[in-house]
């Protein structure tokens, strides 16, 4: 029986209204990280992303599945180091320096392990199991060491899944574990359970679930036009009005808002041309989109060192704002965008999931 056809963007290229759905989900970050109350919605913005990570991946591994009959998963981590460490490596180097030589008087050791935790991609287990301090300017690494988990152990589970099982039921069994995850997170609400694999690893399961129940069974544009409102509709009620009571591992607002990201996926796919597709595609957000990654490692040291010199929290996050949009761009020229041209020269390009 012939599988479905795989999930691909118009041309080969990139779906602009996710990278445009990123956007949303870094500028969430940077809003709480801000300070504002308004915006503890912002708490949430990594269960906007996690969902997309989680449904490219996935994407991109079935994909190839189904084109050449296998994946090569030496590829694909080796793939993953040149898409991702590289300017990890710049950032935790460069505000180690920073802090170090030019701004920091007294113990270095907390930031020594801070360092240590960003480049092994242990941040989220450090936060959740040791008693030791981590400098709170790299701690959003911690949801980079949670992807790279994820990296590591779902593509070898989905393959041996997918041996014996069909990709729909393939999509329930990760719906199970996204459940499961979720469940682990309301049964402990402390703030450690925050950050650990087996209670967050839920918002990225549902994006796999997504990917794989919706396979080659992309919605049609008028049922894709009418879920469209309501998952914007949930996706904001989730971020607004969830996160209004500042309370960790609040595990209704995580479901709310990774289940309506993953099902505005799957629409936005379904709708091309649609209002809310052209929004998410305006080349603003598809700018910044492209340039998330380098934004979301940087925004928070820049914020940190503004507020030990400013004490206008409107001032620190303009400032803030437009520091980190430009960082990130020298970021994405520089280092991102080199390493990208030589490891597709060297492994091959996969142009039909913008997974980076």
């Amino acid at each position: 029986m012939t599988e479905p056809t795989p999930f691909s963007p118009a041309g080969g290229g990139r779906w602009n209204s996710l990278d445009g759905l990123r956007t949303v989900g870094v500028l969430l970050v940077f809003g709480i990280h801000s300070g504002y109350p308004a915006l503890f919605g912002g708490r949430f913005g990594v269960d906007v992303f996690f969902p997309l990570s989680g449904f490219l991946i996935t994407t991109l591994i079935v994909n190839e599945v189904q084109r050449s009959g296998r994946f090569q998963l030496r590829r694909f981590y080796w793939r993953r180091i040149l898409r991702l460490y590289p300017a990890l490596l710049v950032v935790v180097l460069s505000t180690f320096f920073i802090r170090s030589a030019i701004v920091y008087n007294g113990d270095l050791r907390s930031w020594e392990s801070t360092a240590f935790y960003a480049l092994t991609y242990t941040m989220n287990l450090a936060v959740s199991f040791t008693s030791r301090d981590v400098t709170i300017a790299l701690t959003p690494t911690w949801t980079l060491a949670l992807e790279e988990q994820f990296y590591l152990l779902w593509p070898l589970l989905l393959l041996l899944l997918m041996r014996g099982l069909s990709l729909r039921r393939c999509g329930f069994v990760a719906l199970v574990l996204a459940l499961a995850s979720w469940t682990s997170l309301g049964l402990d609400r402390s703030l450690q359970a925050s950050f650990r694999p087996d209670t967050r690893a839920g918002a990225l399961m549902i994006g796999c679930a997504a990917a794989l129940l919706a396979y080659g069974k992309v919605l049609s544009r008028q049922a894709a036009r009418k879920v469209l409102p309501a998952a914007t509709v949930v996706l904001a009620a989730g971020v607004f009005v969830g996160g209004t009571s500042w309370r960790h591992a609040d595990v209704g607002g995580v479901v709310l808002v990774s289940s309506a990201s993953a099902v505005l996926i799957v629409a936005l796919l379904g709708a091309p041309g649609a209002l809310l597709d052209r929004l998410l595609a305006a080349k603003p957000l598809v700018w910044l989109g492209r340039r998330s990654y380098g934004f979301y490692l940087v925004h928070l040291p820049i914020l940190a060192e503004l507020r030990r010199h400013t004490h206008s929290r409107a001032a620190a996050t303009l400032l803030g704002f437009s520091l980190a949009v430009a960082v990130s761009d020298l970021l994405f020229r520089f280092v991102e965008q080199p390493v990208l041209r030589y490891r597709d020269r060297t492994t091959g390009s996969v142009a039909s999931v913008p997974a980076g």
